[in-house]
């Protein structure tokens, strides 16, 4: 997975404040906020926006995000799995 930074020229780009991944329409942010310790994640596909991290480091960052996103994920794939596998009822409100 492929992270792009903020980083000025010149300046390391592990030293950016965000960092972007697109996969399609997918796009995941790990990101600073000013004036606030940690890390933060957003995912607008995933309606994950600002939520904080518990990692300190960059690298611990990304990975616990790919941990959050899997279980969302998962849950998502478990409610669409129910909806195919329930019989079909046609009904009026």
């Amino acid at each position: 997975m492929k992270f792009v930074s903020n980083a000025k020229f010149g300046i390391p780009v592990e030293d950016g404040t965000i960092f972007r991944a697109k996969s399609g329409s997918v796009e995941i942010s790990i990101h600073r906020i000013t004036n606030c310790d940690g890390w933060f994640l957003n995912c607008k596909a995933l309606g994950y926006w600002d939520k904080e991290l518990e990692s300190d480091s960059l690298m611990a960052a990304i990975k616990e995000s790919k941990g959050i996103i899997e279980k969302r994920m998962e849950s998502i794939q478990k409610r669409i799995k129910e909806i195919y596998e329930t019989p079909i009822e046609i009904a009026r409100y």
